[in-house]
Parts: structure tokens; C-alpha cells; sequence
């Protein structure tokens, strides 16, 4: 591997897209010396009027009821009493299990004797020669068509997988796009490298005078035309950009352009004469391999401006970052004798200042940009001007005196040169007019160019959004002035969509699909899916169950901390969920994070539901839950107008326990950062049923107490359908809608470590392969729809507690209680508890 590195940076020198899958480095997140490890979470005492899900008499075998408060009024439900062989005819005596076995205390063999071969002579590494398959369009193997691989004691190296950017690793069989192609990875294919012009601002909202807005839907409503509608349509090419790490040190490169930026901007800043010291110094060290660091042009650095808010880039590839608008970085270019050209990227406002000021510098390493190449022609008797950089058509003519609003309106009412499709241009179409090489003003080669202010249909988004982006081509700035109190020119744009997303659609041959295409924008569509299937994206498929949903859960523990997941079944703590999750007998949690109409939802890919991103602001009474969810129908929410209040079981499905406070996946925003719950739809008694995202625990509350509320859209999620069947003379459950087979029977009186070993070593029903259940699996058997106990259609399911193999930290793991619903993990301490234990297995 270092030899692989090595060969890479050596490579990187002699190009500017870089790519070096190696020189990332992978947490082992089973490590606790790893920065991928996330420590313990720490309990906190639950300061509402949730029950607390804590609050168990560890000296129980089984737990005594969990509600504290007097307003929990519901019964016990035989929970108070400790376990007994008699309760039910399934349970089985395993008392002799209820201290670890003597063979526990021994070694798992492994290490019993040396290893035959370790004394043995290294072979010498074996050789062979692998073809390389899969060549993308508009793109070359680096190293031709086959490779020589050794094996290094683990694999062959060096791998075939190649990887596509502008250059690969000299001794691996990568490809490369082809000269003025360049790799893009949202799309997956080589494409002609877009100008300045091609490259969407980053505005995804709309706005009115003063606010932001539903983006109109009609071409005549006021307002229609701007930046964020077109950009939807695929009239620009999206941002896009990587975080590499090459040779230790953090590159961006821009998919779109191939150029390569340093991710954090110089420390010290500099007049405008010293401005290329930062970059020569990065020149000196070879910085990431690369010797040809420059201080970037004005509209280069426009290309990492993101126009939705501040600071105004994209702060989650490029950091260190401005948070203030009082530092701005030094462009390339100088206006006059003495002022220099410089960026802000708190605002992506360019402009200029006296020479002597001091500024940070972003350096760059790529070919620049190109600038536009202006012909005229005539059509209809009026002159258009086309830019063959770009491809866009202008209109020769302009008019004067427009507030934005009319200027939004002008352009699409314009039937200039028999054209009915003008638009006005987005800050970036419109600055890619600009030639900030020319002494003189205009500062433009567009043909008759007045030295005058011209709007573009992109909002300033942050401090205001009153006001709307302009460029000024006396100066050449990229300002922004207010759209009410100011009159501009107008010069409006037309182009082609750059690309239709269901003009060679497969619905016609997606199984389960009407064959209808939907655009979603201009590089996503769906296909419209029978009855009881969605589209994830790829394909119509069934939603799934929670049952078949990893945890999220990452780490294996003993019974006080983390540890290296067991590799040998016989080993002690063997069979926990990360280990299973790994070896795939679980689908990965997926979400995606869409803007639709203006409103961020979250869409599950695994179920089909839609979340809103952030929870309600405001506080309800178990009475008043659905009150936000009428709202977001009121308002047609991300365009959707069937938001509910969820079920636990569909709560549960956003938790990601690998993390805690909040323990829910990253693309959900604005949950709370402490323990304070969330309402659902079901009840519990005289109680309502309460969810912690803090810690992703199920448990209840009194109705009369306040909480937050996440609303959702779609079917509820599926239940367990259970049938019963005799297999070698012992029952077994079958769920039909998760697929996996439980035991009838179940053991009691089981610490957790004792618990994982009695199903890894259970022989039932002619079956070896039982492990213990994870979280999910686990509370797939609950139903909340039952109004008593216990809470399950789970055949003859007692009203007790039961481990999975999830652990929440180095002292407890998750359980669910029967007999109440809990979905708990404080009273599941690895040593002082023990509770029964239910075994499950993939069906055959």
C-alpha cells in the first residue's frame, strides 16, 4: 500500500484531477483508538414526563413495572414477577445456562497450538494477469487493456477497479476521460467539460421582493423565471465536487470544470502583489503531489460560490471558510493600476480593493476557464449573439429601466427573434460575459456592450433577500442591489436543456411500473409503481419491514467496552448485531435528502416513507399531535398534502444507533439535544406513546404533557404475519413479511453475553445457524395497535422482557418489553440483568 501511494503522488505531478482511493483514511470503527469511534453515550435523567425506561430494580430477573408516575394508570400485565418455568409451557429450563459454562473460561482453540505454517518459509507472492473490463464512454485505460497483479499475503494487487478522473495511478489499469472530457460522478460518465456559464449557482429556492416563496408554477404568475426554476429544469449543470485526501493533504476537485482546489484557504493574507506567495509555497512543499498551485481568475472563483446562503460555498468539501463578510480572498486579475480583483465567498460577491489591502488566498491547480467567443447573427430581423463557450443565445438588443420583478417578466414574455423561450440569465450565465483581462471598460468582447448595470434572475440569499445579483460591466463587479429600488438593464438568454431525464427512460421495462416517467429535475425521474410498491430510485420494489433494516449499529462491545467484532463463534460476546449486519443478513439504512417545492423532505429507500426534515418548533398535548401535520397539508408541504403523525415502529426506522444525541440518521436536522420526546400516533392506557431521537427508546407519557412532533407520508409500515410450523418436532414461527423464522420456545434467566451465546450455539428444529435478534428484528414482533398486553400477535409471546444483540454502550444493550411496549435500553445492563431470550434465523 505504500508503495501504491508512493507511485500516486509521483503521478499527481503530472496531473490536475486527482484521485488516490489509498491515501483516504478508513476508521476501523470497530476501534476505539479509531476517529470513527464514538465513545459511550451517557445516560441522562429524563427531566420530562416520560416514563422513564430506566427505572428497574436491577435485582430483578425480570423487571417490575416501568411507570413511576401515578398518571400511568395502565396494569402491569404479570410484569412485576420474577420469571417462572410454569408460566408458560414454551419456556424452557436452561438454569444450568445461568452462569457461564467452565469451557467459557478456556481458550477458543485458536491459539491452543502454533499455526503448521508459521515456521514455514514465505512463498514466493504468486503473479497473474487480469483484464480490465467496463471502459465508460468517451474514455481510455490509462495502462492498457490488462494488468500484471501480485497477491500480497491478502489480495491481488494492484486492484482492477479503475476510477475515474483525469488521471489514475501509473501501475493500475484505471481509464481516464478522453482530452476535453472530463469525469463527473453524480452522473457517472465522461462529459464535455461545461464553461462558467454551463454551471448552476447552488439557488434552489425562490423568492419575492422580500421573501421566499413557493416557486411559481405558471409562466404568467408573478415572479415566474427564476434562477432556482430553470436550474431545475437541467438548464445548467449542478455543482459538483469531491473530497479527496492525496498524500495526506485535502483536495476539492470540481467535477464539472476538473479543476483542483486546496480545501482550506491560507492562513495569512497578503497584498495584492504578494498574492501568489501562498500558492508558490504549496508550489515548494508539491502540495498533494502537484507543483502548479496559482492564484485563481475572478469567475473561477465565482464556480465555488453557492448562492444559497452564507458563507456562500459549499462549507461541507471546503473548509475554514469566512463566517463573517470581512475577509475576502484575492482573485488573479487587477482593475486598473491600483486595485486588485477579489472574491467574498461569505456572499460570492466579486469585486475589487486598493492593492494594499491584505486578503487570504484559495489556491488552484487546472487549466483556466475558458472566456467567451461572441458571433452575431440575424433571425426574423432582429440580431441574436451566440457564445460558442457556452452555447447560450443572447439577445442583441436590451431594454433599460426594469425593476426584477419586471425584468423577470420581460424576458419571459420576450417573442424576441421568433423565440418564445428567453429567460432571464442567472448570475453565472451573466457573468460569463465578463473579460476582466481588458483594460477598458466595457469589460466584456460581447459585441456593443454598454458599460451599465444588467439584472439576473438570482436572489442574494442570508443577511436579505430583498435584493436580487447583478453584473456591472464598467467595473466588471458581481454586486447586488435591492429589487424594488432600483431600475437595470435587461438582456435576456435562451439555450436547450442540457439534459431531459425521461427522453430514453427504462419504465417502460421497470417491472411493477405503469411505464409512466416522471421528471423529478433535470437529471432525476421516478416511475410511477403499482399497488404496493414504490420507486427507490433504481427500481419498483416492496417496502420493507423494520425487521429487515440494519440498526445502524457499527461496534461490538464486552461488558465494559468496546472491542474488535469476535472472529470465531466460540469467542466470548460472538453473534452481536454489527457482526450480522456486516455479513449482510440486513439492508443498510438509506435516505435521501430532496428539496421539493421549496420544502426539504427526507425520503427512505428502504420503506418508501417520506419524513419532513426538522420537527415541529412547537410543543402538543397528546390530543393536539396531529395539529402540525394539518398544517403541512394545509400548506401542501413539499407538495404533499397526506402528512401524519407516525407509529413507533415507523420512528424506530430513522434511528441510527451507532450515534446518540441525538441518535437519529444526519439527514434529519433540528432534533432536540437533550432527552425531551416526540408524540406518535398510538396510545398506551391512559398514556400516549412517546419516542426519544435522543436516544431512539419507545415508552409513554402522561396526555396531558407536551411534545414535539415529526410528521410523515406514506403507508404505514408493515406488520408481522405470523404462522406456526412443526420442523424435527420442535415449533417455529414464520413471519411472512420480514421472511425470518423464530423459535417458539425461549430460554430465561440470561445475562446478555449469556444470551448471545445461547442462540450461537442453539441446535433447534434441525437448524444451527439461530442467532440472537437485533433491535429491529426484535421490535418487528411488537404491535401497538393491541390495546393490552402483551403487545405482540407473536403466538403465545409472554409478557416478559427479551435481549437483542444490540448494544447501546460499553455497560447496556436494547431490549423490548412485552408486557408494556418499551423499547429500552438503561435497564438492560450487561451484568446485573437477566431476561429471556427468543432466537431467530433467516429462513431458508
Amino acid at each position: 500500500m505504500k508503495k501504491f501511494c508512493a507511485v500516486f503522488a509521483l503521478f499527481c505531478v503530472m496531473f490536475f484531477a486527482v484521485s488516490c482511493d489509498s491515501g483516504i483514511k478508513f476508521d476501523n470503527p470497530y476501534d476505539k483508538n479509531s476517529d470513527a469511534y464514538q465513545g459511550e453515550s451517557a445516560e441522562e435523567e429524563d427531566d420530562d414526563e416520560d416514563i422513564d425506561p430506566t427505572d428497574i430494580d436491577p435485582t430483578d430477573s425480570e423487571p417490575t413495572d416501568t411507570k413511576p408516575d401515578d398518571s400511568d394508570s395502565a396494569p402491569d400485565n404479570g410484569d412485576s414477577t420474577p420469571d417462572d418455568d410454569a408460566d408458560t409451557a414454551d419456556s424452557i429450563d436452561d438454569s444450568d445456562d445461568s452462569e457461564p459454562d467452565d469451557s467459557d473460561s478456556t481458550d477458543d482453540g485458536d491459539s491452543s497450538a502454533p499455526d503448521e505454517d508459521e515456521d514455514e518459509p514465505d512463498e514466493e507472492p504468486a503473479t497473474r494477469t487480469a483484464t480490465c473490463s467496463g471502459l465508460p464512454a468517451n474514455a481510455s485505460w490509462h495502462n492498457g487493456s490488462s494488468i500484471t497483479q501480485t497477491f500480497d499475503g491478502n489480495d491481488w494487487y494492484p486492484p482492477t477497479t479503475g476510477f475515474y478522473s483525469e488521471t489514475a495511478v501509473a501501475n493500475e489499469c484505471g481509464f481516464k476521460c478522453n482530452q476535453g472530457y472530463n469525469w463527473n460522478g453524480d452522473w457517472g460518465k465522461c462529459f464535455i467539460k461545461p464553461a462558467f456559464g454551463n454551471i448552476c449557482t447552488g439557488q434552489k429556492n425562490c423568492y419575492n421582493n422580500s421573501e421566499e416563496i413557493t416557486c411559481p408554477t405558471s409562466a404568467s404568475a408573478d415572479f415566474y423565471g427564476q434562477d432556482a426554476q430553470y436550474a431545475k429544469l437541467g438548464y445548467c449543470y449542478p455543482q459538483s465536487f469531491t473530497l479527496k485526501t492525496v498524500s495526506g493533504n485535502k483536495v476539492v476537485v470540481d467535477n464539472n470544470t476538473g479543476l483542483v482546489w486546496e480545501q482550506s484557504p491560507s492562513s495569512s493574507e497578503y497584498i495584492w502583489e504578494n498574492r501568489a506567495t501562498h500558492c508558490n509555497e504549496l508550489n515548494s512543499s508539491n502540495y498533494c503531489g502537484i507543483n502548479t498551485w496559482r492564484v485563481p481568475t475572478s469567475l473561477e472563483l465565482l464556480t465555488i460560490a453557492d448562492s444559497s446562503g452564507n458563507p456562500a460555498v459549499n462549507t461541507t468539501v471546503f473548509t475554514d471558510m469566512p463566517t463573517t463578510d470581512q475577509s475576502d480572498f484575492w482573485a488573479s486579475e487587477q482593475y486598473g493600476s491600483d486595485q486588485g480583483r477579489r472574491f467574498g465567498t461569505y456572499t460570492g460577491y466579486s469585486g475589487y480593493s486598493s492593492k494594499t489591502s491584505t486578503y487570504k488566498v484559495l489556491c488552484v491547480s487546472g487549466d483556466e476557464m475558458p472566456k467567451g467567443v461572441f458571433t452575431s447573427q440575424t433571425i426574423s430581423g432582429k440580431v441574436v449573439v451566440t457564445d460558442s463557450t457556452t452555447g447560450l443565445m443572447w439577445q442583441k438588443e436590451y431594454v433599460s429601466g426594469k425593476t426584477w420583478q419586471q425584468a423577470l417578466k420581460y424576458c419571459e414574455d420576450s417573442t424576441y427573434a421568433g423565440y418564445s423561450d428567453w429567460r432571464l440569465p442567472n448570475k453565472n450565465e451573466l457573468a460569463s460575459l465578463l473579460n476582466l483581462d481588458k483594460s477598458e471598460s466595457p469589460l466584456s468582447n460581447f459585441p456593443d456592450m454598454p458599460s451599465k448595470y444588467f439584472w439576473s434572475s438570482s436572489t442574494r440569499v442570508g443577511s436579505t433577500t430583498s435584493n436580487a445579483w447583478n453584473v456591472i460591466f464598467n467595473d466588471g463587479r458581481v454586486s447586488n442591489y435591492g429589487k424594488t429600488d432600483t431600475t437595470q438593464l435587461v438582456r435576456c438568454v435562451r439555450s436547450e436543456r442540457i439534459n431531459d431525464p425521461c427522453e430514453n427512460h427504462i419504465c417502460g421495462s421497470v417491472a411493477h411500473s405503469s411505464g409512466v416517467c416522471i421528471p423529478e429535475n433535470a437529471f432525476e425521474y421516478s416511475c410511477a409503481c403499482d399497488d404496493g410498491y414504490f420507486w427507490n430510485g433504481e427500481e419498483c420494489v416492496k417496502p420493507l419491514a423494520l425487521g429487515n433494516i440494519c440498526t445502524g449499529q457499527t461496534k461490538c462491545y464486552n461488558a465494559s467496552t468496546s472491542i474488535t467484532c469476535p472472529t470465531s463463534t466460540s469467542a466470548d460476546f460472538y453473534g452481536q448485531d454489527a457482526q450480522y449486519a456486516k455479513l449482510g443478513y440486513c439492508y443498510p439504512q438509506s435516505f435521501t435528502l430532496k428539496t421539493v417545492s421549496g420544502n426539504k423532505v427526507v425520503v427512505d429507500n428502504n420503506t418508501g416513507l417520506i419524513w419532513e426534515q426538522s420537527p415541529s418548533s412547537s410543543e402538543y398535548t397528546w390530543d393536539d399531535r396531529t395539529t402540525h401535520c394539518n398544517e403541512l397539508n394545509s400548506s401542501n408541504y413539499g407538495g404533499i398534502n397526506t402528512w401524519r403523525v407516525p407509529n413507533p415502529l415507523e420512528l424506530l426506522t430513522i434511528v441510527n444507533n451507532s450515534t446518540s444525541n441525538p441518535a437519529t440518521n444526519s439527514n434529519f436536522t433540528g432534533m432536540p439535544t437533550s432527552d425531551s420526546t416526540f408524540w406518535t400516533s398510538e396510545e398506551y392506557g391512559d398514556n400516549g406513546r412517546s419516542f426519544s431521537s435522543y436516544y431512539g427508546y419507545v415508552s409513554s407519557a402522561s396526555k396531558s404533557s407536551t411534545k414535539q412532533v415529526l410528521c410523515v407520508s406514506g403507508n404505514e409500515i408493515l406488520q408481522g404475519v405470523f404462522t406456526t410450523q412443526t420442523i424435527s418436532g420442535k415449533v417455529v414461527i414464520n413471519d411472512s413479511t420480514t421472511g425470518l423464522m423464530w423459535q417458539k420456545e425461549y430460554a430465561t434467566d440470561k445475562t446478555w453475553q449469556q444470551a448471545l451465546k445461547y442462540c450461537e450455539d442453539l441446535s433447534y428444529a434441525g437448524y444451527t445457524d439461530w442467532r440472537l435478534p437485533n433491535k429491529h428484528e426484535l421490535s418487528s414482533l411488537l404491535n401497538y395497535e393491541k390495546s393490552d398486553s402483551p403487545y405482540s400477535y407473536f403466538p403465545d409471546l409472554p409478557s416478559k422482557y427479551f435481549w437483542s444483540s444490540s448494544p447501546d454502550s460499553s455497560s447496556h444493550a436494547w431490549g423490548i418489553g412485552f408486557g408494556n411496549g418499551y423499547v429500552g435500553y438503561g435497564n438492560y445492563n450487561y451484568t446485573t440483568n437477566k431476561y429471556s431470550v427468543r432466537c431467530v434465523r433467516n429462513a431458508d
